[in-house]
Formats: structure tokens, sequence, C-alpha cells
């Protein structure tokens, strides 16, 4: 255990100087690290099924959900924008927070509902001339329909993000908001000036592909305003982006108190009906304006005018111009929808609404400048990142050093099996080592191995004090009194007289010396030890593990199956209890002993044997724990009992003493290891006391 501990440090500082982002933020470690916040965060909601995939792909969005999954990217291109692993950290937390928001607060149905049939959604007046315009253009045009609607889903989605951050923020302080600041701070760090948006509008040669350029303007000041996060202007003095300004400007006063009413809009008509109000506004600024078209947007109210009075501007508008253009539009405004990162789908979910208050929105407004002051508090930043590196890496650490135990098992059993092997086994004849790791080691196997010690503990103890007692007497030196033989002892007599026992006689004792034994136990996993044959193997291992580390007694455990049929495959050894324990966890492992497939009794022996007598103890007890016969062949020419049998023989020729354990068909096992290397487990009654006592016949012999 101490060496398992050193190797470990030495793995961590390894780590520490040398593992680099991929390897870190795509391991099994930091996703497990996710999906135990994703749980933190859902609360009750994450009892229902909830997945956490984590990918690292540059190519792929940054993050998404249905509701039921939440995939990250740990190398998406915003994740990128982070200059440090410190960055790069916070912002993929931000991400995974920001799609908790959306299992927690979208209604995905609903959304679904809306998508599926928005045309026949009419939140506006049916006699409102532009919303019937709008539709009339959207019915006869599809490449425009298509270009609409993927501005729609943009618009939605920038809607609704801004919504479930409201209540992100109200819900949660410390490293869940802190990290979503950071997160929408790198977003918005990535973005470009309005004087560089305005640059590549002026840029594009067709006039539709300028109007459609500054609609994608339009839709990222949406995601902007509703996530809350000032505009960058930047610099300009030429004329031509002046116009573009007064146009963004206009409308995004026109929109404004509608953006103000949906952060916080629980009712989903209202919202969607704001959102349709919206996609009214920005319909204007679509490819395809006539020229009257232009003059009625110039014509239109004043942006102090409409911020004076909280009007839409909608009422003196007299609709768009018939559409004069027939190419799909689609795909540039799809490329820019998609560019932007945390977007959820619209499949299903189950979330309901919460109740707000306005002070709940005063609590909310102060929780987010106290979290965006502690988002650029660079101790608060590294404290809790230090924690959580720690955490991951010692935990990638610890793997490490698994699976390079699990490497040595495999080449040891290599080994073992070349040097044994039979000339007529097929090449491909292999030992397959299996280990459960530490992380897998859950509370039901714990749970399991407790109450099994509760049962068992009486019979445990009381055999440890009896070995013990006599181990320690046999390791003293020196002058021990009270025998009724040996040197005549004055001392003695007054006692001896009134006990009447004669012990009045003191030896010069030699110490024994501590019993030189070395135990394996080896544990049928076929499929016939279902139920409470499992049951009592689990028992007999974890009673006769208990015993020996108590006495420290160095033992192997390991169970065996075979696939069926498998008479060229392999035989698994499954490792429970290692000589050299890994992880301090090897007694909770035990409680994972079950049933599987068949059995190939004799190479199993044939390992555990092997192990054993490479130990430097001078007796070596292997004890079989089994149900029945033998199922698998294929190890030696010969069926599967005269298999077990032959190799059984080799082994006590070569000083390892073989015992059957036998739960049922007693009498079958008895003729293949003899009736005196049998022990009955049948009973479950009779199991602690008829073990203590083979322990104690082999190490007091």
């Amino acid at each position: 255990m101490n060496n398992y501990l050193k190797l470990v440090r030495d793995e961590i500082n390894s780590l520490n100087e040398n593992i680099n982002d991929k390897d870190l933020f795509s391991s099994k470690q930091f996703s497990d690290y996710l999906n135990n916040l994703l749980k933190t965060a859902l609360g009750t909601l994450a009892r229902r099924r909830i997945t956490l995939n984590v990918g690292y792909n540059s190519k792929a969005p940054a993050g998404f959900t249905n509701g039921e999954m939440v995939f990250l990217n740990a190398n998406s291109e915003l994740v990128k924008n982070g200059k440090t692993r410190l960055d790069k950290y916070y912002i993929i937390l931000g991400i995974l927070i920001h799609e908790v928001g959306h299992r927690l607060f979208t209604d995905f149905p609903l959304m679904k509902t809306f998508y599926e049939n928005w045309m026949n959604l009419m939140p506006k007046p049916v006699d409102d001339p532009k919303w019937e315009f709008m539709l009339e253009d959207l019915k006869t045009y599809p490449n425009l329909f298509r270009a609409f609607f993927s501005v729609l889903k943009y618009v939605e989605n920038a809607v609704e993000d801004g919504y479930i951050e409201q209540q992100l923020f109200k819900r949660f302080s410390g490293i869940f908001a802190l990290s979503l600041h950071r997160a929408n701070k790198a977003i918005f760090l990535s973005f470009k000036s309005l004087s560089q948006e305005f640059d590549e509008v002026i840029d594009c040669e067709d006039q539709d592909e300028k109007d459609m350029r500054f609609v994608q303007v339009l839709m990222g000041s949406i995601l902007r305003y509703m996530k809350e996060y000032p505009e960058n202007k930047g610099e300009w003095t030429d004329a031509e982006k002046d116009r573009l300004y007064a146009k963004y400007d206009q409308f995004m006063i026109r929109i404004q108190p509608v953006l103000d009413d949906l952060k916080h809009q629980q009712n989903a008509a209202i919202k969607f009906e704001g959102i349709n109000e919206i996609m009214l506004e920005l319909y204007d600024y679509f490819p395809g304006k006539t020229e009257s078209d232009d003059q009625d947007e110039e014509g239109d109210s004043s942006p102090e005018e409409n911020k004076s009075t909280g009007s839409s501007g909608n009422s003196e508008r007299t609709g768009s111009g018939k559409r004069t253009r027939s190419g799909d539009l689609s795909d540039s405004v799809t490329d820019k929808a998609e560019s932007i990162p945390m977007s959820s789908a619209a499949p299903e979910g189950d979330t309901k609404p919460i109740d707000e208050e306005s002070k709940e929105n005063e609590d909310s407004e102060e929780n987010k400048e106290r979290t965006r002051a502690l988002s650029d508090d660079p101790d608060t930043l590294e404290r809790e990142f230090d924690s959580a590196m720690k955490e991951v890496v010692k935990e990638i650490a610890e793997a490490n050093v698994e699976e390079e135990h699990k490497k040595d098992l495999n080449t040891e059993a290599d080994e073992i099996f070349r040097r044994i092997k039979p000339s007529n086994l097929p090449e491909n004849w292999v030992y397959n080592m299996r280990r459960l790791s530490s992380k897998h080691v859950d509370a039901d196997q714990i749970d399991t191995y407790n109450a099994i010690m509760m049962e068992m503990r009486k019979y445990s103890d009381a055999t440890k004090r009896k070995l013990n007692a006599v181990l320690t007497k046999r390791a003293e030196v020196g002058s021990s009194k009270g025998y009724q033989i040996g040197r005549f002892d004055p001392t003695q007599y007054p006692r001896a007289a009134l006990a009447g026992d004669g012990k009045t006689f003191r030896q010069n004792r030699l110490p024994n010396g501590t019993p030189s034994i070395v135990f394996g136990i080896l544990i049928d996993e076929s499929g016939s030890m279902y139920g409470c044959k499992a049951e009592t193997a689990r028992k007999t291992a974890i009673l006769l593990s208990d015993i020996l580390d108590g006495v420290k007694v160095p033992h192997i455990i390991a169970g065996h199956t075979a696939k069926y049929g498998s008479s060229a495959g392999t035989c698994d050894i499954k490792l429970y209890h290692d000589f050299n324990e890994v992880d301090g966890k090897d007694k909770y492992r035990l409680a994972g002993i079950t049933d599987e497939d068949g059995n190939r009794d004799g190479a199993a022996i044939a390992y555990m044997s092997e192990k054993l007598l490479k130990c430097p103890e001078s007796d070596k007890v292997l004890i079989v724990i089994s149900d029945g016969m033998p199922t698998e062949s294929g190890f030696y020419s010969c069926d599967a009992k005269e298999d077990t049998i032959l190799t059984i023989q080799k082994y006590r020729k070569k000083g390892v003493n073989i015992i059957g354990a036998v739960i049922d068909e007693y009498e079958s096992i008895a003729d293949i290891y003899g009736k005196i290397h049998c022990l009955d487990l049948t009973d479950l009654c009779k199991l602690p006391i008829a073990l203590s006592a083979l322990v104690k016949r082999y190490i007091l012999k």
C-alpha cells in the first residue's frame, strides 16, 4: 500500500509537469468531474436519465443539449479562445452550466411545437398588413423561407439563452455563476467590433449579400443584448459606416423593450409573440427590398421618438415590397447561426418555469454584479482551478498506476502461459487478466462487504485472536513460567499449591518463528454459481481474506470464467486481491464476486499455482471454491474433468497444497480433489467454523 501511494505521488508530479490540454480535457477523469458537477447543478432532475458526452473536436460546436443528453466540446473554437489552461477550464464549465440552464428552464416540447407550427401561429393581428405581406412572401419563395427560418432559430436561441441565464444567476453563485460569466466573456471577446462588422458588410459586392451580412450583424447584437454584454463599436470616420450604424441603432431601439421583457418572460405564448415581433422588425433588413422600402425606412420615426414612447415603430410601417431574388439565401445565415456557440437543440424535456418576484430580480442583479467582480479576481479563479485540477490529476494518476499494474499482470500471465503451455494448444490461447479499477468500486459493493462482515465478524475476530495469541507465543524468547515440567521455580510453588495444578516449573524458550505460508483462493464464477452459491463464494472469500489480513499472511484471491465453447480462446482471470494490494480497496472488490459463463478449472488452477510457486514462503495453499464439474476443456488434450485432475496432480507434486472447497456436488468434486482434500461449504451455517479450522490447520501446523 505504501508503495502504491508513492507511485501515485510520483505520477502526480509527472503529470503536473507534462500533461497537455488535450490529455487533461479529453480524459475520462475530467469527464467524470464534469458529470459530477452536472448532477450537482441539476439536483433532483438528475435522478432522471441524463448523460454527458465530452468530446475533443476542433470542428464540433461548443455545446448543446436535447434535455436528455448534454454534449460539450473541450476543443471548440470558443474554448481555444482561452489563452491559458485556467481560461479554458472556466470556459468549459461555463458551457456546461449554460446547458444545465436549458435542461432546467427550457420547455423543449413547446419549442418543438413552435418550430413545427410556426406558419400557423398568428400572435400578430390578422389585419396587420406588414405581417400579412411577410407571410405571403414566405409562402411564395421557398429559399426565402429557409433563410428566414434559419434566422428565426438563431433569434429564438438567443432569446432563450438570455432567459435561462437570468434564471441561472438567481439559482447559482460561486463556481457555477463565475464560470458562466467567464464563458460569456470569451464569446464576446471573439466577436468583432461593429466597425469590423460594418467593413465586412461594405466589402460585399452583391447588394443581397450586403443585406444578409447586415442581418447577421443584427443577429449577433440580439445575443449580446440578451446576455447583457456591452457592444464594442470600434472607431470609424466614414459616412457609409455612419449610415449602417444609424440603421443598426434604430433596429436595436425598436426591439429593446421586447428583449427586456423576454429576459424574464415565462409565459410561452407571450415569449413566442415577442420573438415574432423581433422577426417582423428583422425582416425589413432582408435582401430583395425595393427602393420604396428604403425610403419608407428613412421616413420612419426617429430613434429618440421610439425610445421615448417605448414603441417598436410597427404602426407606421407599410409592409415589405415584393421579392425580386430567387437565389438561396439560407447558407450564409445558417453558417452564421452555427458559428455562435452555446445554443440549444429542440427535442423534448419536462421542466417547468419558476416563480419570479421583483425582489428576486433585484437579488439576481446583485448576484450578477458580485459574480462579475469575482470572475476577474485572479486569486479566486486560481484557488478554484487548483482545487479542481488536484482532484482530476490525482484520479488520472491513480488510473495510470492501475493501468500499469494491469499491464504487469498481463505480462506475468503471458510468461506463466509460455512456461506451462501444452504443445497441443492453439497459438491464440491466452490468459485474459481482468481487474476492477478503484474508480468503479462503488457504494453498493462497499455496502455488500460491510453487511457480510457484520455477519462474519465474530467468527473472524475469534479466529484472529486465537491465531495471533499462538503466533505471539511462538515468537517469545527467554524464560517462561507456569509449566508442569522443566526447571523447578520456587516462586511459583505457593500459587501452584493453592491451585493444585502442579505448574511449579519454568522453561527457557527459543522462538519458533512466524509461519512461512502463502494462500491462494480461486473462485469458480461460471453461470451455475448464480444466487446463493455466489453468495457463499463471496462470504468465503471475504472471511478468509479478513482472517489472513489479521494475521499478516500473504494471499491472493481471484475468480475465473471462460466463454462457452471457447476451447481455443481464453481463461479469464478476475483478480480481486493481489499480494501487493494496489489501492486499499481489494476487500470491497470481493463483494463483486458473481456468476458469468463457463469454467476452465485446469487452466485457472495452473495460473494460481504458478503465482504461489513464485512466492518465497515455503508452504503454499490453494483453496479452489467450486459448485460442480468444470465445463470447458482445451487446456490439455482431454475432457474437462481429466484436465483438472492432471493439473492438480502436477502442482501437488511441486508442493502446492490444493484444497477443493465444495458448494454442492460434493461427491463429484471429491473425485477430482480427493476426499481428504475436500471441504464442504454447502451449509452456510457451518461455513465460518469450517473455514476458521482450515486456516488454523495450515498456519499452526
